[in-house]
């Protein structure tokens, strides 16, 4: 290749670098300008013409999901990341381009597995992940990944009402997201109201999307965020009953405020069709609405590959999820597998009580324990007789020998103010 061509390449690929801001287009666009330099079998090309993106493109690189994606493009990615890496030998870079070439390699490998019908079910439970779609400029920019959110509640001692946070946001909800956190919140709590006595009035929630591709807009999590609220709230209120989500399941769709489930539209649920397919999700559960778009385009993706195990599950409201036990398993704890779970939550409590068990234990001990262990005797100005004074081990008196005319005087005495000398057996 011509050094003049690579050069406007070069320039060009700093525009779009500039310009775009979708992190899987950008690696893409970077993996096509490698693959480029590479086919010219020139070590020294390569260093001169991608040494300024390299930075770049190990960050691109690192947070790269092969997960749906079909596996062809994602293959494409790993190849050229394996070249890149033969050349690399020798440098500072070498481990960690290698370290991320494994992690990949082997998501990559989970997806192959589940589109030739292979069980990936590792885990029992989980959370319900959701396909999102980047917002890009045109059909070609556009990409799904499969995520999922962590939710955390705490107490609010402060605030009169609930407060959610985002992350990642930039200081403000997107407004469609925002109606759904709150109407998704008021149903997990009603929901709640069957098993708890009382519901604080306010908590902060924070809600973590996992892989933090960009910045979330939209109510088709509305599905996850509700049983995930359900889940959490459960676990802060440390309720005997427990919600468990079956692993490898999906969902997409908006939840109203009569807990009916919202479409997501004929072209919309395409797409994440084509997202969840590639990818090791078993269940897909959407609206109802969108049953027969998402079962058509389902057959379509299946000629090319009919091992692959994938049903969907329509649903009209988020009861009929609630309802599936396929799907969530909602029971009672063991009473006392649920006792212990508590005891061991509440452990500061329990050492707690403890020490003070073991400290109320010794000053009583201290009291009873009539073995006497030392004397200690004390000069009487008013007698020619020493007093013995009996003392136990925990040096408290528990005799005291007065000879007196009359005979041996004893009874017990609490305390003494006069100076003692200590005779130790």
């Amino acid at each position: 290749m011509n050094i003049n061509l690579i050069e406007l390449k070069r320039e060009n690929l700093l525009k779009i670098l500039s310009n775009n801001i979708s992190p899987i287009s950008n690696l893409f666009t970077l993996t096509n300008y490698l693959s480029e330099l590479l086919e010219q079998n020139d070590t020294y090309l390569v260093e001169a013409f991608f040494n300024e993106f390299q930075k770049k493109y190990l960050l691109l690189l690192a947070q790269f999901e092969p997960s749906g994606l079909h596996p062809e493009k994602a293959k494409i990615i790993l190849d050229n990341a394996e070249k890149f890496l033969n050349i690399s030998v020798g440098t500072n870079y070498y481990q960690e381009i290698n370290s991320t070439i494994i992690l990949l390699r082997n998501k990559w490998k989970i997806v192959v597995e589940a589109l030739e019908g292979y069980d990936t079910n590792i885990l029992v439970s989980g959370s319900i992940k959701f396909p999102v779609l980047e917002i890009g400029n045109g059909a070609e920019a556009s990409f799904g990944f499969v995520e999922e959110i962590n939710i955390a509640i705490t107490k609010s001692y402060t605030l009169k009402n609930d407060k959610f946070i985002v992350v990642p946001n930039l200081g403000e909800i997107e407004s469609r997201l925002e109606k759904q956190i709150n109407t998704s919140w008021g149903i997990a709590k009603n929901y709640l109201k069957q098993f708890a006595n009382q519901i604080n009035s306010s908590h902060e929630v924070v809600i973590q999307f996992e892989k933090q591709y960009g910045l979330y807009v939209g109510e088709s999590l509305g599905i996850a965020l509700t049983i995930g609220f359900i889940q959490e709230l459960i676990k802060y209120y440390d309720l005997r009953q427990s919600v468990i989500i079956k692993a490898n399941i999906a969902s997409t769709g908006g939840i109203e405020n009569d807990k009916k489930v919202k479409s997501v539209s004929h072209s919309v649920i395409v797409k994440k069709i084509n997202t969840v397919f590639f990818s090791n999700v078993q269940k897909f559960i959407i609206p109802q609405e969108d049953y027969n778009f998402a079962q058509a385009e389902l057959s379509k993706l299946k000629t090319d590959f009919p091992k692959r195990k994938l049903q969907i599950i329509g649903i009209e409201t988020i009861s009929d999820l609630l309802n599936r036990r396929d799907i969530i398993d909602i029971k009672k704890q063991n009473i006392f597998l649920w006792g212990s779970k508590k005891a061991i939550k509440n452990k500061l409590a329990l050492i707690l009580i403890f020490i003070i068990t073991i400290f109320s234990g010794y000053f009583l001990l201290k009291n009873i324990d009539n073995n006497p262990v030392s004397v200690e005797f004390e000069n009487n100005d008013r007698s020619p007789y020493l007093t013995a004074y009996v003392k136990n081990k925990y040096g408290n008196i528990i005799w005291i020998k007065s000879p007196e005319a009359s005979g041996v005087l004893y009874r017990k005495y609490p305390s003494l103010s006069n100076k003692l000398y200590n005779i130790i057996y």
